[in-house]
């Protein structure tokens, strides 16, 4: 007997983490009889990754044939193939054709999923939301606005579809998602390298989530709504991938609760009942531990500033795919909060450069004149919540300005 093991996420449990574990230890998994066909290489630098199931994506959706299927994952010999994606839609015409497809070829599958507190799970889906599409309101909005349990849902399609499977509780794992994983499809952890200790995919900050809304309302100002989600990805990858080792304490709110309670409780039962007991997992409203605050939780708060200058430091430096007219844009804007951070992010581009751009956009006005007025100001900064330390510092090559740079770049270094 043959098998397929099929991680299936669900989204924000880790899978990013096990994806890159799978991704790193391929040679160890196939001593041991497991093939893992990696197709993201994102995976290999602990980065956000999409797993390795977009052949299998296409051939559930009809967009290519068994023998791509075959081809991708099952040439290897080995007695059993792993494929992981948290993505992978399984309705119940998919998950009929999977079933058939292992049918045809003599393998027994398996789904393995983890799942997460409603709490926890809306929290990081609220931050993921805010990160790659745009999302501009605050928790308790994204809260509302969500009809249905995920996990939940998708949990019930592979149960109703009679498919085998088996589900883990990734609050109860979080540190370590690869063991009981190891333990679901029969592999020997002690005899495979262990998950590194970082986070990947971390989640935002509080006050990194108001920055990146305020630089995604600009973005959508000066780019429209349909590209807008480019550049607010952008600065988001390089929060998270940029400054790995942040930590982002997960604000608890009881008003939140009480919606979550009224919305939901009927299918965190349903799951306890036809789930939970079957492997001792028990999905709650939230985190025993929770400490609650009384007011409801908002993103309307102080942009911190150190923060605003860390991204644009990072926005000049992607001139080349934003433009110059981006940036005078963004510029303008900034400086409603901080002439430090709309100054920061012209400092590369000549006066030429900006003349340019101003000429092409009648929302620009004077660049330069802008430009020489914010230098204007950025001396009277404190000096040491101006000097930014970013993640790519040392490689950066920044192309001195004549007259204006010496300034700018004194006060950076202090």
């Amino acid at each position: 007997m043959k098998y397929l093991y099929l991680h299936n996420g669900f989204g924000k449990t880790g899978s990013s983490a096990l994806q890159s574990w799978l991704a790193n230890n391929v040679a160890a998994l196939a001593r041991q009889g497991f093939s893992y066909t990696n197709l993201d290489d994102e995976s290999l630098n602990y980065r956000v990754s999409s797993g390795n199931a977009q052949v299998l994506a296409k051939f559930l959706a009809g967009e290519v044939t068994e023998k791509k299927l075959l081809a991708t994952y099952f040439a290897h010999g080995l007695s059993a193939t792993i494929i992981s994606s948290e993505v992978l839609g399984l309705d119940a015409a998919a998950l009929k054709r999977l079933n058939e497809f292992c049918g045809r070829h003599g393998l027994s599958l398996k789904v393995v999923f983890y799942v997460r507190n409603c709490y926890e799970f809306l929290y990081s889906a609220f931050v993921q939301a805010v990160k790659r599409h745009c999302y501009l309101g605050d928790f308790r909005d994204f809260v509302a606005k969500t009809e249905k349990v995920r996990h939940v849902e998708r949990a019930r399609r592979i149960v109703e579809s009679g498919t085998n499977y088996h589900v883990i509780h990734y609050d109860a794992v979080k540190r370590d998602v690869v063991r009981p994983f190891c333990a679901a499809v029969g592999a020997d952890y002690a005899q495979l390298g262990s998950l590194q200790a970082r986070t990947v995919n971390r989640t935002l900050t509080s006050a990194e989530i108001a920055v990146v809304q305020f630089f995604t309302r600009i973005s959508q100002e000066f780019f429209g709504n349909a590209q807008a989600f480019n550049y607010s990805a952008l600065v988001s990858d390089w929060l998270v991938n940029g400054f790995p080792e942040k930590r982002a304490d997960l604000p608890y709110s009881a008003t939140v609760i009480g919606d979550l309670r009224e919305k939901f409780v009927d299918d965190l039962l349903w799951f306890n009942r036809n789930v939970g007991e079957r492997f001792a997992v028990s999905l709650e409203l939230h985190a025993a531990d929770a400490v609650f605050a009384d007011e409801p939780l908002t993103c309307k708060q102080p942009l911190d500033l150190d923060i605003l200058r860390t991204v644009a430091k990072f926005l000049a430096r992607h001139k080349g795919r934003l433009g110059v007219a981006a940036l005078g844009y963004y510029a303008r804007r900034f400086s409603e909060i901080d002439s430090c951070a709309a100054a920061l992010l012209l400092y590369e581009l000549t006066d030429k450069d900006l003349a340019a751009a101003a000429g092409q956009d009648a929302r620009l006005g004077d660049l330069p004149a802008f430009y020489h007025q914010l230098l204007q100001g950025v001396p009277d900064l404190e000096p040491r919540r101006a000097a930014i330390v970013c993640p790519e510092e040392q490689r950066a090559t920044v192309a001195p300005r004549t007259g204006l740079w010496p300034r700018l770049r004194s006060m950076l270094q202090r």
